[in-house]
């Protein structure tokens, strides 16, 4: 200041005070929470609304891996009230309560598999299976059709089959949860060098002829990210 007149004589002393506004944003969101649940064995989820629905086999951390509820509708005698190549309830394979044998495979033509070297149980599903492309389409329509990118679809190992209740040495399922054993489906394992695993409706887990039709279905199993659930 240029003119002394105007400083004051004395030091003032000043008591100033202010307020802040703020508002806190919370970052907390449902695909947050969903990442860190914790899912049981048996826990159930849809994809689709309530449609394209599965059970989970294994949490693993960031992943589930779950079983599809019903057959895919691939195969001999499809199912033709629904959209090919996804699940539906009445695809089923063989049952003796019914007429009626939608949706079944044979595993392959051939037992491509085939070594006296190998050791079984041996997961064998791979593009040599004729169920490969159905079970591929399937992973599509998941990541394309339902936006589920982090999908991948394969079939259940007889090991993941005991891991649910399941017992090879007395060839039943009847200890597992029933909905391990409601629809005729193969397992991706080899019994030995001619047979591959397959879970009965009746709860009987046993083993088919690869390249016989004995009217088993196909019902994929999934990884999928939680945060995709």
């Amino acid at each position: 200041i240029d003119d002394e007149s105007l400083m004051p004589s004395s030091a003032v002393t000043l008591n100033l005070s202010y307020a802040i506004n703020y508002v806190q944003t919370l970052e907390t969101t449902t695909q947050g929470a969903q990442a860190s649940k914790t899912y049981s064995v048996g826990d159930k989820f849809c994809l689709n609304g309530d449609k394209e629905c599965f059970y989970v086999v294994s949490d693993n951390g960031d992943t589930v891996t779950a079983l599809a509820e019903w057959n895919l509708n691939v195969g001999n005698n499809k199912n033709t009230r629904v959209t090919e190549g996804i699940q539906d309830e009445s695809v089923r394979g063989y049952r003796s309560d019914s007429s009626s044998y939608y949706g079944y495979m044979m595993f392959s033509n051939e037992n491509y598999w085939f070594d006296k070297k190998n050791s079984y149980p041996l997961f064998v599903f791979n593009s040599n299976s004729l169920l490969w492309q159905p079970v591929q389409d399937y992973q599509t329509y998941l990541r394309n059709t339902l936006g589920k990118t982090s999908a991948s679809a394969t079939l259940l190992s007889q090991e993941q089959a005991v891991s649910l209740g399941c017992d090879a040495s007395n060839s039943t399922c009847q200890s597992a949860p029933t909905w391990v054993y409601q629809t005729v489906y193969w397992l991706g394992s080899a019994f030995d060098g001619k047979h591959v695993w397959f879970v009965n409706y009746n709860g009987a887990l046993s083993n088919y002829e690869a390249g016989k039709n004995g009217y088993i279905g196909v019902r994929p199993v999934i990884t999928i990210d939680k945060t995709d659930i």
